[in-house]
């Protein structure tokens, strides 16, 4: 057995899944910058202590991987592009450099 992950460790599970998100997306030229706020907000929505680290995995797949990649096929984020994700009203959003919103999710 074992002993069910708390939401700390969830929260650094998150860290680690969304550095290599930062990561994969900087070998493309494009700058990545995730705040607190949704790290906290990935942590809390994904956190199951049954079921331990699959289901943020999931969330982060469905809330940013999935979404970035579908603006990026979109042409909506290029290289050389700055992009920023927050929280706005518990609501994961990617602004550009210039804070304008890219779409809200």
């Amino acid at each position: 057995m074992f002993k069910p992950l708390n939401v700390d460790q969830i929260r650094e599970i998150v860290v680690i899944q969304v550095n290599g998100l930062i990561e994969m997306l900087g070998h493309r030229g494009i700058s990545l910058s995730v705040r607190n706020s949704v790290i906290d907000w990935l942590a809390n929505k994904g956190f199951d202590p049954q079921l331990g680290g699959r289901p943020v995995k999931r969330l982060i797949q469905k809330k940013l991987v999935n979404e970035l990649s579908k603006e990026i096929i979109n042409g909506k984020i290029l290289k050389d592009d700055k992009i920023t994700i927050d929280v706005k009203d518990n609501t994961i959003c990617f602004f550009n450099e210039e804070e304008i919103t890219l779409k809200q999710y």
